[in-house]
């Protein structure tokens, strides 16, 4: 799609919600920050019920290096460091990624999907961070390639998978790569950039006609409506998405939008058919540099957490589901909330084309 098949995202307003444009914000209340010593206040769009930090947040210089400098230590983090070491050293890495993580299999089906329909396939992953992912999509054949605005980041996968890996000057660019994708795929992003309409309205712009954005983002309709900040927190998070927000998102800048069925990956993992209603245990800080406040925390154990679930892969390689199988429930056996929980899962995976593109246009 063009950049003229595309509407540009208006400016937000000072106060205004800057994933719907909603006029009506009311604050939840405040939360530590990802950093020692910094408190950022929290408000929820009364439309889209997407919550952020306010529009000024400051990130601090250097953030994002130190982060990935120190993702082997760090709560929210631990699992990417464990997913680059075992993507390098196992025969089907992207097989291991689809098992361990809901946005993975989302990814792994859809560009299955599009290949054996005979679509494009060639695949710009922003915000790749340590690498894992690009290089178990070459592994199967795929040709893809990582964009990160951390040039630590970018360094530590090229180590580790080879010459893959680009510097962006921003989220939504890849520097001197000259790459004309199919699929641009951005897991994980958009909660971090301050005008996600504006990321979103550049990457649509940029894939060849017939082309898709795999948009994935913490998903918080997974979550009771009681709770007011359960994701990584400001100023590394500033947006904290509902599945309304991402399909706003979509409406204003022309896309249709798409949200990923997580049943069949719910029920392949045993995934209980539960709303997610407890808070985390332990707020997030960063064990960073000294410019950015070390706190001393201890290296998160080997299963971290919620998100960290499900699969460990022993030195041998074989990878091992760590769930039960329970008996499948039917349609019938299930609650109109079990049928809405099965659907979701810890992230949304939102897939947008271009309005134009779409052939029921």
């Amino acid at each position: 799609m063009s950049s003229e098949d595309l509407q540009t995202p208006e400016q937000v307003a000072p106060g205004d919600c800057p994933v719907c444009c909603g006029q009506s914000r009311g604050s939840r209340g405040t939360v530590p920050g990802f950093v020692e010593g910094m408190i950022y206040e929290v408000f929820e769009c009364e439309t889209c019920h997407s919550q952020s930090v306010p529009s000024d947040t400051v990130i601090p210089v250097g953030l994002y290096d130190a982060v990935y400098r120190h993702a082997g230590s760090l709560p929210g983090y631990y699992r990417y460091h464990r997913y680059a070491d075992t993507t390098r050293n196992i025969k089907n890495p992207l097989y291991y990624l689809s098992r361990s993580e809901d946005v993975y299999w989302a990814v792994t089906s859809i560009l299955s999907e599009r290949r054996g329909h005979g679509q494009g396939t060639v695949v710009i992953d922003v915000g790749s961070g340590l690498g894992y992912l690009t290089a178990a999509l070459r592994a199967e054949g795929y040709e893809a390639w990582g964009t990160d605005v951390s040039s630590e980041a970018v360094q530590q996968a090229t180590r580790r998978f080879g010459p893959w890996f680009f510097l962006a000057e921003s989220s939504a660019s890849w520097g001197d790569l000259e790459v004309e994708p199919d699929v641009i795929v951005a897991l994980e992003t958009i909660e971090h950039v301050s005008n996600p309409a504006k990321f979103l309205a550049s990457l649509a712009a940029k894939v060849n006609p017939g082309g898709e954005v795999l948009l994935s983002t913490p998903n918080k309709d997974r979550w009771s409506p009681e709770c007011v900040w359960e994701t990584d927190l400001p100023p590394v998070h500033l947006h904290w998405l509902s599945e309304d927000g991402l399909r706003t998102l979509g409406r204003r800048i022309g896309c249709t939008v798409e949200l990923v069925d997580f049943t069949e990956f719910n029920q392949l993992m045993g995934k209980p058919i539960v709303e997610v209603t407890l808070p985390t245990t332990t707020p997030q800080k960063a064990v960073l540099d000294s410019n950015l406040s070390p706190t001393g925390l201890a290296p998160p154990p080997q299963i971290d957490g919620f998100r960290d679930r499900l699969v460990r892969t022993p030195a041998f390689g074989r990878v091992v589901a760590l769930a039960r199988r329970p008996r499948q429930h039917t349609d019938s056996e299930l609650t109109p909330s079990q049928l809405t929980a099965r659907r979701r899962s810890n992230s949304a995976v939102a897939r947008y084309t271009s309005a134009r593109d779409d052939p029921a246009n």
